[in-house]
């Protein structure tokens, strides 16, 4: 079945609008991981971390699970979760994408590292 002439126009727009959206994405994206590598922390987090805290508060104990889960061992397991959990959400096609995104993010995270987990400069 062949597409009318307004139908492919309306397909080519609403890719261009997605991928102008998407590059945006990744600009903002770089920008935040550069400056998250330059500063200790960013302007607001202190005032935006005791008004979520005032909001919703929570038992300490459930706060340092959720803190450790975060460190490398556990980190793996929310990986996985996640991983699980897109699994059963997404279709076989996008399957086969999260894990080739796996495998290139898993082959990434040194060059990342360098990056990321650089010392904060002296305020």
């Amino acid at each position: 079945m062949s597409m009318t002439r307004d139908a492919r126009m309306m397909r080519v727009r609403s890719m261009i609008r997605f991928r102008t959206a998407l590059l945006t994405l990744i600009v903002v994206d770089v920008v935040l991981a550069l400056a998250a590598a330059r500063m200790p922390r960013f302007p607001g987090d202190p005032q935006l971390a005791l008004a979520i805290q005032r909001f919703a508060p929570m038992p300490i104990p459930l706060a340092q699970a959720i803190t450790t889960s975060a460190l490398m061992p556990w980190c793996f397991v929310l990986l996985a979760a996640t991983i699980a959990l897109a699994w059963i959400i997404s279709g076989w096609a996008r399957r086969r994408s999260r894990c080739s995104d796996l495998l290139r993010s898993l082959a990434s995270r040194n060059l990342a590292k360098s990056y990321v987990c650089t010392a904060a400069p002296e305020a």
